[in-house]
């Protein structure tokens, strides 16, 4: 009877031990990318594709850290920088992205239905299938 005690005190022990380990190694894999990614990020000149695809992976990183300063700091940054160069299709994208970012932290933001409405006032501006295609879904 006492084995049968000592095993069901156990099952708990190893599931939080297993719990922890692999939060643990998570966050750390997602450390790695995310200094992996910035370093990338940073070399990127601006107003290219591949420094926006590479804002959008960071803040996806960041976000899987729940890092929510990092995330708007750097769609912030892109926006600033699509704005001057009237990159419209990355306009819609990142203020599409904005609006989950505060959908996803606080559906109450009242914010919201003014990043939506700057994403599809840019997708009506760009030429871009794929991203009219995308405000349209």
């Amino acid at each position: 009877m006492n084995h049968i005690t000592n095993n069901k005190l156990l099952l708990p022990i190893y599931f939080l031990i297993f719990f922890l380990a692999f939060t643990c190694k998570t966050k750390l894999y997602a450390q790695k990318s995310i200094q992996s990614i910035e370093s990338n990020y940073k070399k990127a000149k601006d107003n290219t594709e591949s420094k926006y695809d590479l804002a959008i992976q960071l803040t996806q990183e960041y976000f899987k850290l729940d890092n929510q300063d990092e995330i708007y700091k750097i769609i912030d940054q892109n926006i600033q920088i699509a704005t001057k160069s009237n990159n419209y299709k990355y306009l819609t994208y990142f203020y599409s992205y904005k609006a989950f970012i505060a959908m996803s932290y606080d559906s109450s933001n009242n914010n919201i239905n003014t990043y939506l409405s700057n994403a599809k006032k840019f997708s009506a501006r760009t030429n871009d299938n794929e991203t009219i295609g995308f405000m349209h879904f």
